[in-house]
């Protein structure tokens, strides 16, 4: 698998860490995500989708602040070419890109790491797997 414009674009979808104020006092700050994509298209009145401890709730753009660097998040340099194993075998299941960061600063074997892979259509998205799965193909 190798990045392309579609792998880009994906980077983009993905939910961040952000936080719900009103004006300028935080309301949630823990367990709130966002699609950056939906956040970085909307106006600042306009109605977005934000989950909030795992529910799904409205609220305009201007009570939302997005707490993660665009940088750290939609970097490609951060995704390298790996595998999923079958934890039983050993064998290689499919290539996938994975985020080096999440790999590295893995403490144990069920820590998630961001993975993109192709799904039964053929299209790429984002999914998490536990480290035990993962190998990195970089040296």
């Amino acid at each position: 698998m190798k990045f392309d414009e579609v792998t880009q674009k994906l980077l983009f979808e993905q939910f961040v860490r952000c936080g719900v104020y009103h004006g300028n006092v935080p309301i949630k700050m823990n367990d709130c995500y966002v699609r950056y994509n939906q956040w970085e298209a909307a106006k600042d009145d306009q109605q977005i989708k934000v989950m909030v401890e795992g529910n799904v709730t409205f609220m305009p753009k201007s009570q939302v602040r997005i707490f993660e660097d665009l940088n750290d998040f939609a970097n490609e340099d951060n995704y390298i070419p790996g595998v999923i194993i079958d934890e039983g075998t050993g064998e290689v299941v499919e290539n996938i890109l994975l985020n080096a960061i999440d790999y590295t600063a893995a403490l144990g074997d069920a820590d998630a790491i961001r993975i993109i892979k192709l799904n039964l259509a053929g299209e790429q998205e984002f999914q998490t797997a536990p480290k035990a799965m993962v190998r990195t193909l970089a040296v």
